[in-house]
């Protein structure tokens, strides 16, 4: 991971031991898209693979957390990740495959909105 990378869909902030990783599409309700999926595990296999947090926090902008995944990775043929043919129509796990084997000890989700 580069210093500043440009991610389309998350700011990504590590201070003191701690990753924020920042859902930051409010205007497009936080869609998951194919650059979604793409960028998550890369983020959470660089902070993990670094040890450059011992805690990662999962949070969002906007006034939903997220409003699913966006229906544009269905209609161009593309699949979830735009890789291999073979996932074409598999389920978007790598993400949560990610985040299951990451060794960075504790994970939150949290949604701001919430009071």
């Amino acid at each position: 991971m580069q210093d500043n990378p440009d991610y389309s869909c998350f700011d990504v902030e590590i201070e003191t031991g701690v990753a924020h990783i920042r859902l930051k599409r409010p205007e497009a309700l936080n869609t998951m898209t194919r650059a979604f999926w793409n960028e998550l595990p890369a983020i959470i296999r660089d902070i993990d693979d670094n040890a450059r947090a011992r805690c990662i926090v999962i949070s969002s902008t906007g006034k939903h957390f997220c409003a699913g995944m966006d229906l544009s990775v269905f209609t161009d043929g593309e699949g979830v990740t735009g890789g291999d043919p073979a996932d074409r129509f598999a389920p978007p796990r790598a993400s949560a495959g990610t985040s299951t084997t990451c060794r960075t000890r504790s994970a939150a989700w949290t949604r701001p909105a919430c009071r």
